[in-house]
């Protein structure tokens, strides 16, 4: 899986067989991106990019070249939302494409270097080096243990294998009043390797706890992922989704007390159109914008959220989901200060949000 938001090189080697081991004068490298199957790289909706190098030292050894910059632009993230009244389901995730690379040397017309993946709008922190690739049993998700509204829902994405079959089992407990298995087909389709499986509390009313059971039907090989259905009587907890570090919607619930404030921002021109005797504006407001901030409580948290919080504070894209509504947000703060059981004993979180639009339509 290709991270496209971080840095991504290409490496290739300078020398090559013909028939002997020759030092190419030049090589080009061909970048080419699209959407749908794994093989649909020679079909019309191909994006087809060249860069040539010449290697004018005969260096023998290898050269790199970075194509982020160039493959990032092809994804517009969106988060899956289902549609109102909908349960729990498996919805495909739409934020991937195919990313095929080769070389050609000198005046040579065999593809040499062939490379294929898959692309996320994903990133590497500063301290994992290039072309960092890593991901746990392809289940796209920071922690193990989730605490979750008994009247919101949660967000499980995973990568759907090329080659193999997955079977996703979720149970909830004592009750078993959501009961549900999913059969998940390997897939060559770049809308469906990333998947997600939406899971709507409401259907657990007598249940204290969910578990879903991710096993790959080769290997046999498992994942689970807990979540901890919580029953907040005071407030209403605000269910927040984001573009997390692999370039998947991830859901985090802020439980406790939340506020809202508008600032109001304007232009005053002064006018003679009348006297205000009859009612006119001497001072004449226009250009009247308003921004919206939403400040959010975690309530009390475990302290392996605070990479949760980290990948959202360096989100790009976030939305409140509020009544089958999906609510643009931007973070407004620009810094957290993490905090442990050890330093602060319990552990929550103030957050403020900014909603991504003017309060007056003007576009």
């Amino acid at each position: 899986m290709i991270r496209a938001l971080s840095p991504y090189y290409v490496t290739t080697n300078l020398t090559y067989a013909n028939p002997g081991a020759v030092v190419c004068s030049k090589y080009t490298l061909t970048i080419q991106v699209w959407e749908g199957s794994d093989q649909g790289y020679y079909g019309s909706d191909v994006d087809t990019y060249n860069i040539t190098f010449l290697n004018t030292q005969e260096i023998s050894t290898t050269h790199e070249i970075n194509i982020n910059a160039i493959i990032q632009d092809y994804i517009e993230f969106q988060a899956p939302f289902p549609n109102p009244g909908d349960t729990t389901q498996v919805l495909d995730g739409y934020n991937q494409r195919w990313v095929r690379t080769f070389v050609k040397y000198d005046s040579e017309t065999t593809e040499e270097d062939v490379t294929l993946d898959f692309m996320t709008l994903g990133y590497a922190y500063g301290d994992q080096g290039k072309n960092y690739s890593t991901t746990t049993d392809d289940i796209l998700l920071i922690a193990q243990d989730y605490k979750v509204s008994r009247n919101g829902f949660f967000i499980y994405p995973f990568v759907a294998d090329s080659a193999q079959t997955l079977t996703i089992t979720v149970l909830s407990s004592p009750a078993s009043q959501l009961n549900e298995t999913y059969n998940i087909a390997a897939t060559t389709d770049s809308d469906n390797k990333v998947q997600y499986l939406w899971v709507d509390l409401n259907d657990t009313s007598d249940d204290e706890f969910v578990s879903i059971v991710n096993t790959n039907d080769s290997t046999s090989a498992t994942s689970t992922t807990v979540l901890d259905i919580v029953n907040e009587c005071k407030y209403t907890p605000l269910d927040v989704i984001f573009q997390n570090k692999d370039g998947a919607s991830q859901i985090f619930t802020f439980f406790k007390r939340q506020d809202e404030e508008m600032k109001v921002t304007d232009k005053i021109f002064e006018t003679n159109r009348g006297q205000a005797s009859a009612g006119y504006h001497q001072f004449v407001r226009h250009n009247v914008k308003a921004e919206t901030t939403i400040t959010a409580e975690t309530g009390f948290i475990d302290e392996d959220n605070n990479e949760v919080l980290k990948q959202m504070m360096l989100s790009e894209r976030i939305w409140s989901y509020i009544d089958g509504v999906a609510i643009p947000l931007n973070i407004a703060d620009k810094s957290i200060k993490y905090k442990t059981r050890q330093n602060e004993r319990l552990v929550s979180y103030t957050i403020k949000f900014k909603k991504s639009y003017n309060e007056i339509n003007n576009i």
